[in-house]
């Protein structure tokens, strides 16, 4: 059900944005001289003041001291989340105010390979591209801005996908994990206990999760819970206070705490916290993980025993169960036992080796990407009418010098030609913009989560692509705008002034 108040919201972010567009053309106009407006087919020559300058170096600077702080300065997650949202528009907008300035190197970058291609359409393309700086800057803008999130948030999304497969191949010492076929459910706790009887099975340990709230904190912390007695066979433990050992002397009131929770957790030190189920509890830290700094399974929060979590937090179900199989055992034969008993009693979860496990993040993770990609697709289509109506703009404008085209020889096919890779100029004006800003974005935002084990990569194929999809828009864009001028009587448009 749509509330009254969302759509009453809509309309009036609308119609301010539109108003508040609309006040520097409006300004403009009231600047023209009567003299100069009676000359039909007049243009008014670009601006060059330094006022845009210096308002986009200012947006620039405090943009990036804006996300300094968010990232920085200590903030909750909120007040950060809100602070690098604020320096990023404000980066965009400075950008957006600067880039008239960068129209012509751009456009001599992307335009010089088409003149040689194209010849003179090419090159009468990229002077139409650069005759109006501030015009093809402000068209290019929306599709900078798209870019540059589509550019970060795929940036992003590969580094998460190697860093999260890096730490499987690090951490995980199993052969396999037994998991909720939807992946977000939890397993029976019998399975574990089931698994554990087949023949060829070594070791079993399951791994459960749950929240709870430190007395005397605001927030809440993340609370694993694993078996002690099994854990160091199928999971690669790193301590910073603590050994494996350390887990054969794990008693019902001990407690792990990792790096990552707390800097100032040390050994022996004791904990009161309040349980998701309710209950004040009481711990003792028997031992300092060092977890949080690499992606880990166990990273960020707090490690008790299971029969604690059942007792103390009422999580009496797996999240999921790794397997280790016995030395000389056939692997093969064993995961098929296992599997047939799973489907039997069991048919809600299944087996993962190591590769299937990161397909499933990586799965996980594309969902999200698919669903950001396809609201990001609604700024390139903005993006794309500006282009048309830029396009048909020029086209109005120039209507006697592509009469005098027609005219000299020039034919309907290279006068779409020309309109054509206008287009695919000023496409790529924006996708190159916004691509530099991407990089920039993914840069900033990776480097405090570089010790949380985060390794930037980039992909080259999607951020190619990404270039070539600006361009294909961009040719898109054009087609009715070039039929137009193509189908333009030479006649009329001689007479046109």
């Amino acid at each position: 059900m749509i509330a009254l108040r969302t759509i009453i919201v809509s309309l009036a972010v609308g119609l301010l944005v539109t108003v508040l567009a609309s006040l520097v053309p409006a300004l403009r106009a009231t600047r023209i001289a009567p003299i100069m407006a009676l000359h039909e087919g007049h243009t008014t020559a670009p601006t060059r003041g330094r006022g845009r300058l210096v308002v986009a170096t200012v947006l620039c600077l405090v943009g990036g001291l804006g996300i300094a702080l968010g990232l920085f300065g200590g903030q909750s997650g909120g007040g950060a989340a809100a602070t690098l949202g604020t320096g990023a528009v404000a980066v965009f907008l400075g950008v957006a105010l600067f880039s008239p300035q960068l129209v012509r190197p751009i456009a001599a970058l992307v335009g010089k390979p088409l003149e040689r291609v194209a010849g003179m359409t090419g090159r009468l393309a990229r002077e139409n591209a650069i005759r109006n700086p501030a015009r093809t800057a402000v068209t290019a803008a929306a599709l900078m801005v798209g870019v540059a999130l589509v550019a970060f948030v795929s940036i992003f999304a590969a580094g998460l996908r190697g860093s999260i497969d890096r730490a499987v191949d690090r951490s995980f010492a199993g052969d396999l994990t037994v998991v909720d076929k939807s992946g977000f459910g939890e397993t029976p706790a019998a399975v574990a206990d089931v698994v554990r009887g087949v023949a060829g099975v070594r070791a079993v340990s399951s791994v459960r999760f749950s929240e709870a709230k430190l007395v005397g904190r605001k927030n809440t912390t993340s609370v694993t819970g694993i078996d002690p007695a099994t854990i160091a066979d199928t999971y690669k433990l790193s301590w910073k206070e603590g050994s494996d050992a350390t887990l054969k002397t794990l008693g019902p009131g001990d407690i792990l705490a990792d790096v990552g929770f707390s800097d100032s957790v040390k050994t022996g030190e004791r904990l009161s916290l309040l349980t998701a189920a309710g209950k004040r509890v009481s711990y003792v830290v028997r031992g300092v993980l060092d977890e949080g700094h690499d992606f880990g399974l166990l990273g960020g929060g707090l490690v008790v025993p299971n029969s604690r979590m059942a007792l103390d937090f009422d999580a009496r179900d797996d999240s999921f169960v790794f397997l280790r199989f016995a030395d000389g055992a056939n692997a093969a034969a064993t995961r098929r036992a296992i599997d047939s008993m799973l489907a039997t009693r069991f048919p809600d979860v299944e087996t993962q080796d190591r590769k299937q496990v990161k397909d499933q993040q990586a799965g996980q993770i594309n969902q999200l990407l698919y669903l950001i990609y396809a609201l990001l697709a609604l700024s390139v289509i903005v993006s794309l009418f500006g282009i048309v109506v830029t396009l048909a703009l020029s086209i109005f404008e120039r209507t006697r010098e592509l009469g005098l085209l027609r005219a000299i020889g020039a034919s309907r096919r290279q006068v779409k030609r020309i309109v054509r890779l206008e287009a695919v100029i000023t496409s790529l004006i924006g996708a190159l913009l916004g691509l530099v800003l991407g990089v920039l974005f993914a840069l900033v935002i990776s480097r405090p989560l570089a010790e949380e084990g985060f390794r930037l990569t980039f992909p080259l194929g999607t951020l190619l692509a990404l270039v070539a999809g600006a361009a294909a828009a961009g040719v898109l864009a054009s087609l009715w705008p070039a039929r137009r001028a193509a189908r333009l009587d030479v006649l009329e448009a001689l007479a046109y002034e």
